[in-house]
């Protein structure tokens, strides 16, 4: 270290130590007091009553247990219902036609005219972005003192 780091540190110590707004204490015990009288359930899951807990559990167990014993009777429901998926297909079927052509139209544009741009777009950025890189480092070495080799 340099003297003058010393001096630097020396200096630095002999301050006190900051002192806390006489109002921060109150504001805090105030906020603690209303977390801790806060309902139940806006708490996190975590800190609810342990019977809670428990309930909570099994509700979601329950659940997860009735959809995974519904699924069979539900997926021989899906073919009954076929019928009336093909009729609403019908329907959609100019529409999804018409996504079609958007999309072709779209990557027709992008290959006549924003992908040969896009290459040239790119390297500028990256060449820029280089540049900026190399400017701040003169402008911090030079102006702002840099790291200086003591």
């Amino acid at each position: 270290m340099t003297d003058l780091e010393h001096q630097l540190d020396h200096e630095l110590r002999r301050l006190p130590a900051p002192k806390a707004p006489a109002s921060l204490a109150p504001r805090v015990m105030l906020a603690v007091a209303e977390a801790e009288s806060a309902p139940w359930y806006s708490r996190a899951w975590m800190t609810w009553p342990v019977a809670l807990q428990v309930t909570s559990a099994a509700l979601l167990a329950l659940v997860i247990v009735g959809i995974w014993r519904v699924m069979p009777s539900v997926s021989a429901w899906v073919p009954a219902a076929g019928q009336g998926w093909n009729q609403a297909m019908a329907r959609l079927a100019p529409a999804v036609q018409i996504f079609g052509e958007m999309a072709t139209l779209l990557r027709v544009l992008w290959s006549v005219i924003i992908q040969p741009i896009a290459v040239y777009f790119l390297v500028l950025v990256i060449a820029l972005s280089l540049v900026c890189a190399v400017l701040w480092t003169a402008v911090n070495r030079v102006a702002l003192g840099g790291a200086s080799r003591s």
